[in-house]
């Protein structure tokens, strides 16, 4: 008995071992790969998968002697992949399918050094933070050296030392630079000559009763200290094809996603996005967005550092889905870095933990759901309808879709329809609004009805307060004589 035992067990094991032993096999530790929606409530909801991998491609594929410490990404217009590689000072150019093109940096004086961040213009011309050596280096679309801008100056930028992190250049040449570490007073913009202009898009510090109180009490030398607190900054950004500078802030209790204008002016809707976390130790972790990227159909995926997720919101800042996480599993990271967004949905995601580059399609859900998104945000909400239709079959509890559907009913004059969906999405001020339409039209419909019922009800309750009064003074005249009293 005792040796059936330990055969059955053995075997047990065995079969267990390749699932423990293959860094590539699906069953790796770490959750599975699900995806979810947000109630009314913020709760989240089973839902349909979003994104599948595509394929994951590992340093050593992706260039000679692989990737050391991966810290951008991009992809220009012609569909090659930029990766700035800091710990091998260079840039990796890869085909959009990742396989291996050539190197960017050697022809530049003096090479390049910790490169930070990477940015590919229209006209093909590629400019890199060189942060080791406080410069931006440009390029050629063949990779050879064109020119470099060294460090800007004027009496409103500090002293210390120059190090450009993230960039991006706009249509007029004009260059948005973030420093490494961020500057609390903006993003550095510089022309095509790297004269300085001034700050883009400086974030409030924001107002706060406990500062205020304590101005009004400290000390002077406490009060020193609170002039010393300073608004976040941002950790990245991305130019759509519009002109418009959309940014993450990582610091940032709310507003973490903001899109700017060419004036600086923030026109996203102002919110609170991403998810809190609760760590099994108790302990609370707010979302920490790094990166930003907006497709075709102006889909906003947001990368949070501390879960390793990313969220995907529309241009009214309404939550789409999230996938990913921080696990040993395929379709989850170490330590994702940077993404960006390709043709179709396609996003590409850098992880700088394990020096790969993954690839995901969004699902059919996710197609549906951008498109009649986009459709939505453009006010075309019967032509979005039947898409939401689709998608409700895929997930009935799409809060998304029911209120697309119920805009639609509500152009339409289908005040009942478009209550019964408000009613669904838990949208009070929807309902609310719907409510009014269809009473509004009731009452002009059977305007007779309406008068004949209001004039009976007032009838009545002029009968009502005549009999009331009849028996209050029946019973006064009673007891007046009960009582003796005239």
């Amino acid at each position: 008995m005792l040796y059936r035992l330990v055969l059955v067990l053995s075997a047990l094991i065995v079969a267990l071992l390749p699932g423990v032993l293959h860094a590539d096999d699906d069953s790796l530790v770490g959750p599975r790969h699900t995806s979810y929606t947000l109630d009314w409530d913020k709760r989240r909801l089973p839902g349909p998968q979003s994104y599948e991998l595509e394929w994951e491609i590992e340093g050593p594929r992706l260039a000679p002697g692989g990737l050391k410490d991966p810290a951008d990404l991009f992809l220009d217009r012609a569909g090659y992949l930029y990766i700035a590689d800091r710990g091998d000072d260079r840039v990796v150019r890869l085909t959009s399918e990742g396989v291996f093109v050539d190197i960017i940096g050697p022809a530049a004086p003096d090479g390049l050094s910790q490169p930070e961040g990477v940015f590919v213009a229209d006209d093909g011309e590629i400019y890199v933070a060189d942060t080791g050596h406080s410069r931006i280096a440009v390029f050629n679309p063949n990779g050879s050296f064109r020119y470099s801008i060294g460090a800007p100056h004027s009496n409103l930028l500090e002293e210390g030392p120059y190090k450009p992190s993230k960039l991006i250049v706009d249509r007029r040449g004009y260059i948005y630079v973030i420093e490494s570490g961020g500057d609390y007073r903006g993003i550095l913009l510089l022309d095509h000559q790297g004269t300085f202009r001034g700050f883009f898009a400086a974030n409030p510090v924001g107002f706060s009763l406990q500062r205020w109180f304590a101005r009004i009490f400290a000390t002077k030398e406490q009060k020193k200290q609170l002039s010393k607190v300073r608004p976040t900054h941002h950790a990245n950004m991305v130019l759509d094809d519009r002109g418009f500078v959309y940014t993450v802030l990582p610091f940032a209790s709310s507003d973490q996603i903001k899109k700017l204008s060419q004036i600086g002016t923030n026109v996203y809707p102002s919110g609170k996005y991403g998810e809190v976390e609760r760590e099994p130790s108790g302990a609370v972790q707010q979302p920490r967005f790094i990166d930003i990227a907006v497709d075709e159909q102006g889909i906003i995926s947001a990368l949070d550092f501390n879960s390793g997720k990313i969220y995907q919101y529309d241009q009214n800042g309404n939550f789409l889905t999230v996938f990913g996480g921080k696990a040993w599993r395929r379709g989850y990271f170490g330590y994702p870095a940077s993404l960006v967004a390709g043709p179709g949905g396609v996003l590409y995601v850098l992880d700088a933990e394990r020096a790969s580059v993954d690839r995901f399609r969004p699902t059919e859900f996710t197609r549906l759901v951008h498109q009649a998104s986009a459709l939505y945000f453009d006010g075309k909400y019967e032509e979005a309808a039947e898409i939401w239709r689709q998608v409700l079959k895929l997930d009935t509890n799409y809060i998304l879709a029911h209120q697309g559907l119920a805009k639609a009913y509500l152009k339409q004059e289908q005040w009942r329809e478009a209550m019964q969906e408000y009613f669904y999405a838990h949208d009070r001020a929807g309902y609310s609004q719907a409510f009014a339409e269809w009473r509004h039209q009731f009452a002009r419909e059977h305007f007779g009805l309406v008068m004949f019922g209001t004039g009976a009800v007032i009838l009545l309750l002029w009968g009502f307060f005549r009999v009331l009064g009849w028996l209050l003074a029946q019973a006064n005249r009673l007891e007046r004589q009960l009582t003796g009293y005239q």
